[in-house]
């Protein structure tokens, strides 16, 4: 398809290929040297970045089609076709698909308990902190992890060896750390990082895990506050390290 790609790099089509990618680029440079935006701005630019980069792709695939489908289609019109449906595709995958798999494939390994310590623990703290209160689940792994997601509903997860692996204090302790990313709303800008880098290795020039170790350190902080002690939060943190050294 040497021929076909050669027509197609040529004219206005390379002007729109190379704003769009260009763009992309800049994006990413705002990202990395934009350290103070809000989470939303962040996330605004993080999917102006796949919209940008995936363009040129559906472009070559759908140029010729669009004249196909529709004899009208040339020109400014075709363009802004291409555009909708760049920016209706990178909708369905940032926001639609990606987390719905995620979520599935952990909730499918997991189940609820509305009964448990730990459920009543959690929706004690989330009125307290005027948070909607979020799903529990128990992931049946005997790796210990926890992670949250604010996606339609809110939802903890935390697996079956973290709950053996630590003490009801340090079982807090993490449970209020994730609660603290739903209140920050750090947990989808968590999601989305992981995705950029499977779908453009080019966002790592982002630098995300500055932010990343930023929100960390205030869930640890927020923590540390709330239980009065940091004991519980460093015991928490040396428990699951030594358990991924030994394995």
């Amino acid at each position: 398809c040497g021929e076909c790609l050669s027509s197609f790099l040529s004219g206005s089509n390379l002007v729109a290929i190379t704003i769009s990618l260009s763009l992309s680029f800049a994006f990413l440079i705002a990202l990395r040297l934009k350290k103070d935006l809000s989470i939303k701005k962040k996330l605004l630019l993080m999917y102006s970045h796949l919209f940008a980069l995936f363009f040129p792709f559906l472009f070559f695939l759908f140029y010729k089609g669009c004249e196909q489908i529709a004899s009208g289609c040339r020109g400014f019109l075709k363009l802004t076709t291409l555009l909708v449906l760049t920016g209706a595709i990178t909708a369905m995958v940032v926001n639609l698909l990606s987390p719905m798999l995620f979520v599935r494939s952990y909730v499918k390994h997991s189940k609820q308990s509305k009964k448990s310590l730990t459920t009543k623990f959690v929706k004690n703290m989330a009125k307290k902190l005027s948070l909607a209160i979020p799903q529990v689940y128990f992931v049946d792994s005997q790796k210990p992890f926890a992670f949250s997601l604010d996606y339609r509903k809110s939802a903890i997860f935390i697996s079956i060896g973290l709950t053996s692996l630590l003490s009801w204090k340090e079982c807090q302790a993490v449970l209020l750390h994730e609660l603290f990313h739903l209140k920050s709303r750090a947990s989808i800008y968590k999601l989305s990082t992981r995705l950029l880098y499977v779908l453009s290795p080019a966002s790592k020039l982002a630098c995300f895990y500055h932010d990343l170790n930023k929100e960390e350190q205030a869930a640890d902080n927020f923590t540390v506050k709330l239980q009065k002690t940091s004991r519980h939060v460093k015991s928490a943190k040396s428990k699951v390290r030594a358990f991924y050294r030994a394995s």
